[in-house]
């Protein structure tokens, strides 16, 4: 995955009545945090609200709900997005609110980072990390030093060190200020990739099974992907055709393996529903706190 992918929210608009200048109508502030092709006027907000960006940014990726499943319904959005402009609108989006919920994450949140190390030195190159934000707090370290800590602890953790907290982490090590979207792509990271490996396991599949699958998937996809339109062709052909493909040259997996992964998948999306609903109750807890972990 990229070190950094700025990632805000989309979804319906939430708490009627308030609204932002813009060209054309008033834009319900709601939307600018649930409607992901709007972060450049969701930036300009916070900054006109004297709001922190990072810590909008990620009140607007929670919003969102489920990263890779942006079709599912997500549950209490409205409610969350109220609370959260309510919660700025008393100042709760300052005082380095976003790092603080990270140190929550870290220790404090139902399902921690810091739980998933297992190893001693593993857990000693994040703590180490903790401690960086935890300085970043107080206004320190720059840029250069991100940088530099990024590459010590890529050599520090070991190769079974958890996949999902070790992305996490890497995640968070940019300073916030100059990128401040990074918070927001520790959280689309943590959902993700957690929920995958906690889906896996509690189906009894191995990693090696998940990567056989996942391989067939992918590898059908490409091929699928290349079909183009006929000069001329109609859609209703075009799909007609497509579908034929897919009778005449179906994935390689079997009915087991399809039924395997329609309840992993289900699985997957009831775990992450569980766990955006955590890290929103973390954020709001840190907001309307005004401070927070360390």
């Amino acid at each position: 995955m990229p070190e950094h992918d700025v990632q805000t929210g989309e979804g319906e608009a939430a708490t009627a009545g308030a609204t932002v200048a813009g060209p054309g109508p008033a834009i319900a502030v709601a939307e600018l945090f649930t409607d992901g092709s709007r972060s450049a006027e969701l930036r300009e907000w916070a900054a006109e609200k004297g709001a922190e960006r990072p810590a909008v940014l990620l009140a607007a990726q929670l919003a969102r709900g489920i990263p890779y499943a942006t079709h599912v319904t997500s549950e209490g959005q409205s409610e969350f997005v109220g609370e959260v402009l309510r919660s700025i609108d008393r100042g709760g989006a300052r005082g380095k609110a976003a790092r603080r919920w990270l140190l929550w994450l870290w220790a404090e949140a139902p399902d921690s980072l810091r739980s998933r190390f297992a190893d001693e030195q593993d857990l000693r190159a994040a703590e180490c990390v903790m401690d960086m934000h935890r300085r970043a707090i107080a206004g320190e370290p720059d840029v250069s030093a991100w940088r530099h800590a990024r590459k010590r602890f890529r050599a520090a953790v070991s190769a079974g060190a958890a996949g999902p907290a070790v992305e996490a982490v890497l995640s968070s090590m940019w300073d916030l200020e100059t990128t401040p979207g990074a918070i927001a792509d520790v959280a689309a990271t943590w959902i993700t990739e957690s929920t995958l490996v906690d889906a896996v396991d509690q189906m009894g599949w191995s990693l090696s099974e998940l990567e056989r699958v996942q391989t067939a998937w992918n590898a059908f996809g490409i091929e699928f992907a290349r079909i183009a339109r006929a000069p001329g062709e109609g859609e209703a052909e075009f799909n007609d055709r497509k579908q034929k493909y897919m009778q005449e040259n179906p994935p390689s997996l079997s009915e087991d393996d399809f039924a395997m992964w329609k309840s992993m998948e289900e699985k997957r999306t009831l775990i992450a529903a569980g766990r955006v609903a955590d890290l929103r109750r973390g954020l709001l807890l840190i907001m309307s706190a005004g401070t927070g972990p360390g």
